[in-house]
């Protein structure tokens, strides 16, 4: 007999991983304050965009997630995308197939990758993706009117930052946690409601930094029925716009 599974093993063997290979120096010395702040600021886009990649992947307007064959996933923004589903009824008991009124829950497992490119007043910003996620999600049965993700996964990522003074370089790993994260039926209806996604990122600089050790940082993306959302990095609170990306000082000004 199936039972539901829980999802966020993947989280879990990422971090430990992650701790392993850290050097635990998520403010090392050297560099200076003013470049510490820049890693900060940097992460802080890095996380944003995998955030909006989350949402949109948690989006029930896109239904063939749940329902059509693994061929037909439709690409998250500009990543490409396969998975594995499986379906279970409010008793845990797995179902062949997805039905709009009996399933309760569906196990997702995606594979996403490739690449993009985003230019601002301040820069541009080229990004190569390879993230996996492990996913639950509940509250299906019925005629819902939201739903609720947990899970996780990791991911490594290839950033370059792109501006007249100077080129960041940077490769990314993290591990990714999604606590209870409610979502709104219809998506159109509004903003994630609650819960909160934690990332666990190593930051190994390639070049543009004077200090080029390993950094590592907590982010911690608390959702709030908004498009503006406190995102926290090593206790440094910025504002994320979900609805543009963008990372935001207290007044709402554009940092990144």
């Amino acid at each position: 007999m199936n039972h539901i599974r829980k999802s966020g093993g993947l989280a879990v063997m990422a971090a430990m991983t992650l701790a392993a290979c850290s050097d635990n120096s998520g403010n090392p010395l050297g560099g200076g304050p003013a470049e510490e702040q820049q890693v900060n600021l940097d992460v802080a886009a890095y996380s944003a965009e995998a955030t909006v990649d989350d949402i949109e992947l948690m989006s029930s307007e896109s239904e063939p997630v749940f329902s059509g064959p693994p061929a037909s996933s439709p690409p998250i923004g500009d990543l490409n995308v396969t998975r594995q589903v499986s379906f279970f009824d409010e008793a845990g008991e797995q179902m062949d197939t997805y039905h709009d009124q009996l399933t309760e829950a569906v196990s997702i497992f995606f594979s996403m990758e490739g690449s993009r490119r985003r230019a601002s007043d301040r820069g541009a910003v080229v990004i190569t993706v390879n993230r996996v996620r492990d996913i639950m999600v509940t509250g299906l049965a019925g005629d819902e009117t939201e739903r609720t993700w947990n899970g996780g996964g990791s991911a490594s990522n290839n950033r370059s930052v792109v501006t007249d003074a100077v080129d960041r370089v940077y490769d990314f790993t993290s591990a990714t946690q999604i606590d209870n994260v409610v979502m709104p039926v219809p998506r159109g209806s509004g903003w994630p409601v609650s819960g909160n996604i934690t990332r666990d990122v190593v930051i190994q600089v390639v070049s543009g930094l004077e200090d080029t050790r390993t950094r590592t940082r907590t982010v911690v993306v608390t959702f709030n029925g908004t498009n503006l959302v406190p995102i926290v990095i090593n206790g440094e609170e910025f504002i994320l716009n979900l609805e543009t990306r963008e990372i935001q000082d207290s007044a709402q000004q554009s940092l990144v």
